[in-house]
């Protein structure tokens, strides 16, 4: 028998422990002064984490979205054609 292969959501803990082993192995910088900079505290703070997003959502959710209305709309013409051929033909 073959290996089995990883899914995309073992890809994605895979990685994910590997940033954190990488966040482990730095050195933590210790600043000289002893009060934070105003600036490093509000961007670090205004910055969404990515790892967050990539675990709740597989696929963007404009794209969901995106693909669903096409779908929808490929279904309706198809049904659409449907009712139409049958009642022109009489069948």
């Amino acid at each position: 028998m073959g290996k089995k292969r990883r899914t995309r959501q073992q890809k994605i803990i895979a990685k994910l422990k590997r940033q954190i082993d990488e966040q482990r192995a730095k050195p933590v910088q210790q600043s000289k002064s002893k009060t934070p900079d105003k600036k490093k505290a509000t961007l670090s703070s205004l910055k969404k984490p990515e790892n967050t997003e990539k675990l709740a959502f597989a696929y963007a959710p404009e794209m969901i979205k995106k693909d669903l209305i096409k779908t929808l709309l490929l279904s309706f013409i198809f049904l659409s054609v449907i009712v139409i051929l049958k009642f022109t033909l009489k069948i």
